[in-house]
Order: structure tokens, then C-alpha cells, then sequence
């Protein structure tokens, strides 16, 4: 098992192995689409509710590139996992029934 786990974020929803991990409780920017209000993205990170543990300089170059800019389309009261996979390179994020916010989770295999 990784000796520490991210603060901030979903990190239940990390695996017991990592080389570096990075968490992060973002505020979500509601949209409308379809005719309802539904879909989220990540409107502000704020830096003292995201935190990383190892060397995550690779990480943090593939999370804004490829995890940020993602929209998800369900209801802030869902509590659904999406998930990204590429490579050694994984996320995940809810809102976790939360109405305003998205609970963010990105590691690196070891």
C-alpha cells in the first residue's frame, strides 16, 4: 500500500498502489443542456483544497491537460464515478451528492 494518501479529493476512490497521487475538492460551474440544468465542470480550484503526495510533476502535466477540461453531464446530486484511464495515468470524480462541488482524484501506476 502507498504510505500516504491526498487530503483533498476523492481519494476513496484511489487503488492501494501509486507512484504519485494528487486530490482535490473543486467548485463546480453548473450548466444547462437538454432542457435541465445538469451539467458540471470545474470552475475554480482553489489551492488550499487540492493537495498531492510524491513526485507528481508528470501528473500534474497530464491532470491539466486531460482531466480538467473535462464537462460531466449528471445531476449534483449524483453520486456517479466518472473515470479517465490513459496509460499509467488514471482519474476519477463525483460530485458525490455534494450540489456544488467535484471531488477530484489522479494517480500514476507505480
Amino acid at each position: 500500500m502507498s504510505e500516504s494518501k491526498p487530503v483533498w479529493g476523492a481519494s476513496w476512490l484511489l487503488p492501494e498502489e501509486y507512484k504519485a497521487a494528487w486530490g482535490a475538492r473543486a467548485i463546480a460551474d453548473k450548466h444547462y443542456k437538454n432542457g435541465r440544468w445538469g451539467g458540471m465542470h470545474v470552475a475554480s480550484l482553489l489551492g488550499d483544497r487540492q493537495s498531492a503526495v510524491g513526485d507528481w510533476d508528470e501528473l500534474q502535466k497530464w491532470i491539466n491537460a486531460n482531466v480538467l477540461p473535462i464537462t460531466m453531464y449528471y445531476d449534483g446530486s449524483s453520486t456517479q464515478v466518472a473515470e479517465v484511464n490513459d496509460g499509467r495515468f488514471h482519474a476519477r470524480w463525483t460530485p458525490n451528492g455534494s450540489f456544488g462541488y467535484i471531488y477530484i482524484v489522479a494517480w500514476e501506476d507505480k
